[in-house]
């Protein structure tokens, strides 16, 4: 599959993972519910962006803006 990378780039420097995968590379819509974690009261939500064959992307979104560390996540705990 071909697809164009100045608008891959461009989608990534936009942190656009939804149009990146739907758009150009021809990903599904993920039709499942975002999923809501808590570690060291920090909440999080999980959402499902979208699924290829199924295989999923998720994209974490954390309340303050800050990425969980590697030992932040392996705490995770649904809610």
């Amino acid at each position: 599959m071909k697809f164009n990378r100045g608008q891959v780039k461009k989608y990534l420097q936009l942190s656009d993972f939804t149009s990146l995968f739907i758009e150009e590379l021809g990903w599904d819509y993920a039709d499942i519910s975002p999923i809501y974690l808590k570690v060291n009261d920090e909440n999080y939500r999980i959402e499902a962006i979208c699924q290829k064959r199924g295989l999923m992307v998720y994209h974490c979104l954390p309340e303050k803006g800050i990425l969980p560390n590697s030992q932040v996540r392996k705490k995770w705990k649904f809610l």
